[in-house]
């Protein structure tokens, strides 16, 4: 079996606040030395600091333009999607599912919200359900109506956290009705195009995987985080998704429900500065660092089995 971090690359895509100049060279040390045992022979390190890159590494013969699937990151991309709907009026976050999957609701299972499918706490159980993600036979609506067929809700939507990508297939197909407009289109108008992501899309057009489908580039990645950063703002300073959307994307969208299964460790293994034993969930993002003296959310993240990683920093001076 081959290690998570190593099945294809590592993007590391870093928006910071670097303070010493000895950190580059550490990242070097770090991509080089373990460039056979954990990034599989190929890695690519890009770090952006007041809209200029101040740190490039590309080893193994992958670049900022190699194309690879980004697995979970996919997240990241459709919680901005489902964000700029709900800003466009299409629904509410706090929509349940039943409002636009009436056959969710004659199944007992069309309570949870939109805002709940896309933050793991809808209480799906994921392990049915996961199958027909990958199934090439099923389009978007046959592989919901299945989810909703076969798989179980375990739990009252949010009192529990658990990790699983049915949830936003779910969510998305919600969103299809409500739009009247395929996912792929939906993530084409609202993020896609507006962004420039030339290299980024989903490897399945017609059931499309939401939560983990995407294949995209280091380059592509870095602008998406910088859009992130700049609270919707696209590089030409064009407000893509309203920065109070944007928001939503740093809050903790699961009021503290305790956590049945995520794929990170309870106990972070990252230097978290306030000591924090776990970390919180966003709208398609992982809550990172949390500051509790400035009640300040200090950086997001998103990650994917197959080695690609973005990290978005705001740190505030204090």
């Amino acid at each position: 079996m081959k290690k998570l971090i190593s099945a294809f690359m590592l993007y590391i895509l870093f928006i910071s606040n670097p303070t010493l100049a000895q950190t580059f060279a550490t990242i070097d040390g770090l991509l080089t030395n373990n460039l056979s045992t954990k990034y599989a022979g190929n890695v690519v390190a890009m770090v952006m600091h007041n809209n200029s890159l101040v740190y490039y590494k590309a080893l193994g013969g992958y670049d900022s333009l190699t194309v690879k699937p980004i697995a979970s990151l996919t997240k990241n991309f459709s919680g901005c999607v489902i964000l700029g709907l709900a800003q466009d009026g299409a629904f509410n976050l706090d929509d349940s599912i039943g409002m636009y999957l009436p056959y969710a609701t004659t199944m007992g299972k069309g309570s949870s919200t939109i805002r709940q499918n896309f933050s793991h706490t809808a209480c799906w159980d994921g392990i049915t359900g996961n199958t027909y993600l990958t199934d090439p036979y099923l389009n978007m609506q046959q592989c919901v109506d299945s989810i909703i067929t076969y798989d179980p809700i375990i739990y009252t939507p949010g009192t529990m956290f658990k990790y699983t990508g049915v949830s936003m297939q779910v969510a998305a197909r919600a969103a299809e009705i409500a739009t009247g407009q395929n996912w792929n289109t939906l993530w084409t108008n609202k993020i896609k195009t507006p962004l420039g992501l030339t290299g980024t899309q989903f490897g399945v057009i017609t059931n499309p995987r939401v939560a983990g489908g995407l294949v995209s580039t280091p380059a592509d990645i870095l602008k998406f985080a910088q859009f992130i950063l700049r609270n919707g703002k696209d590089r030409n300073g064009v407000q893509v998704v309203d920065s109070i959307w944007m928001q939503e994307m740093w809050k903790d969208q699961t009021n503290m429900a305790p956590i049945i299964a995520m794929p990170y460790p309870f106990n972070p293994p990252y230097n978290n500065p306030y000591g924090a034993d776990t970390i919180r969930y966003g709208i398609g993002t992982w809550l990172d660092i949390y500051n509790p003296k400035t009640n300040y959310q200090e950086q997001l993240s998103g990650g994917g089995a197959f080695g690609s990683i973005m990290w978005v920093n705001r740190y505030i001076n204090t």
